[in-house]
């Protein structure tokens, strides 16, 4: 039996050319896209005023808990393999 791996977001699914023979290339995949996903975060917690004490102080925990667990993950599939 031999592996797969599939980056997945939030436990489902992605679109096509999500499956990888290696484990480090899907690792990086998803890291790449961890990456755009924490930046785009950042990009907005640095326009959004009152973040600490004022109105948006609930919208900046959600960024927090969202940079804190990313979205993206790699899932390890066995293959059968052995058919033949």
């Amino acid at each position: 039996m031999s592996a797969i791996y599939e980056v997945l977001k939030n436990g489902a699914r992605l679109y096509g050319g999500t499956f990888f023979t290696s484990e480090r290339m899907a690792q990086k995949r998803a890291d790449e896209l961890n990456h755009t996903v924490i930046k785009n975060i950042m990009k907005e917690a640095n326009k959004l005023p009152g973040a600490i004490r004022g109105a948006n102080r609930d919208r900046f925990r959600e960024m927090i808990d969202e940079v804190a667990k990313p979205p993206f993950t790699v899932f390890r599939q066995s293959v059968n393999d052995s058919w033949g």
